[in-house]
């Protein structure tokens, strides 16, 4: 499940970036700082979600593709803060991608380009630790074996996960 949220949220980004909006494509509710919040509706069927890129990689030169971060609530299936990642290379098979927030570490299992947070409790810690912190590091090793570390800013997080709240209640 999370393996095809994490495909359709890879495909909906690409969509509401392209220069022509198809119908259907995800909205883009606001802009707060450092992330972006979207809605994509389909029927009665809403997902809701913000995202940002990191404001640097190491190392520099490193051929990536796109890389962004996610938290998605996707309320038809009860699903509130889904936290993933698109790392933007092929991770090393077997490793985690591990976030960093000040002194916290939080392991996001991998698949391919794609990470994600599997334990539910592990999403709202490390939304909280997002709420409180001012930027968030996260580093990976690529199926290659390069190490690679993402540093995101959190500014304008928690009023982008607030307006999302507010569009997928």
């Amino acid at each position: 499940m999370n393996r095809i949220l994490i495909l359709c949220l890879a495909g909906f980004a690409l969509l509401a970036t392209s220069p022509a909006h198809a119908q259907g494509a995800p909205q883009q509710i606001g802009v707060y700082k450092d992330w972006s919040a979207w809605v994509y509706r389909s029927g009665d069927t809403r997902l809701c979600y913000i995202s940002s890129g990191p404001k640097s990689t190491a190392p520099k030169g490193v051929k990536r593709g796109d890389i962004h971060f996610y938290v998605t609530h996707r309320p038809n299936q009860n699903v509130y803060g889904e936290v993933s990642m698109l790392l933007g290379y092929p991770f090393a098979k077997g490793k985690e991608a591990i976030a960093r927030i000040g002194s916290r570490e939080y392991a996001m299992k991998t698949n391919g380009e794609r990470s994600w947070m599997q334990d539910v409790s592990d999403h709202k810690r490390i939304i909280a630790a997002m709420k409180a912190g001012s930027d968030m590091r996260v580093d990976g090793i690529s199926a290659r074996g390069t190490k690679t570390r993402d540093t995101y800013s959190l500014s304008g997080f928690t009023a982008a996960y607030g307006a999302i709240g507010k569009a997928c209640k």
